[in-house]
């Protein structure tokens, strides 16, 4: 099965399957592939378990803005933070 959020793949047992309604048949999938712009692993081509860690504490339940510009076949992302009326960081 693949998982169109998360764009992996995985097993499931027939037994956690649900019917989807006709109505949602109908419907393209409503996620993109994406990547953060100019944000790559190390060399080896695996992220670090720090440097994730780094990541997901920096963004983790973070008010962040994001551009998606679409230059190839997946979307590149910049994030960043928002400053708020009073000038900092949001």
């Amino acid at each position: 099965m693949k998982f169109v959020d998360y764009g992996d793949t995985g097993s499931v047992n027939n037994s956690d399957l649900k019917h989807l309604k006709k109505e949602y048949i109908e419907l393209p999938a409503q996620a993109i592939a994406c990547c953060l712009n100019n944000i790559e692993p190390a060399p080896s081509g695996q992220w670090m378990e720090d440097a994730t860690n780094a990541f997901e504490e920096l963004v983790f339940d973070k008010n962040l803005s994001a551009e998606v510009s679409v230059t190839r076949k997946i979307a590149d992302v910049d994030i960043w933070y928002r400053l708020n009326d009073q000038g900092f960081l949001g």
